[in-house]
């Protein structure tokens, strides 16, 4: 073990496997769509888009779409009610 190359092969494998890990993750985290964080402050600020389309009416959320309801009458809201 009093060879330098022995001695500083261990932290050289360690800053490699860690430099894989750490672009393997950003890489995962800028493509791999929202991440949790991102998630949960979209929620917060309540950020939906209406459309409508065949006149029915849509909300798009950041996690998917869904038919807008009216809260009266529990029936599929339509474009223009």
């Amino acid at each position: 073990m009093n060879n330098p190359k022995e001695r500083g092969s261990l932290p050289n494998v360690a800053a490699g496997i860690f430099l894989i890990v750490f672009i393997g993750g950003t890489l995962f985290w800028m493509f791999g769509g929202f991440t949790w964080l991102e998630r949960k402050i979209f929620a917060s600020t309540g950020s939906v888009t209406k459309t409508c389309v065949d006149g029915v009416s849509y909300l798009q959320f950041h996690s998917g779409t869904t038919v807008q309801y009216n809260k009266v009458t529990g029936k599929i809201q339509l474009c223009g009610e």
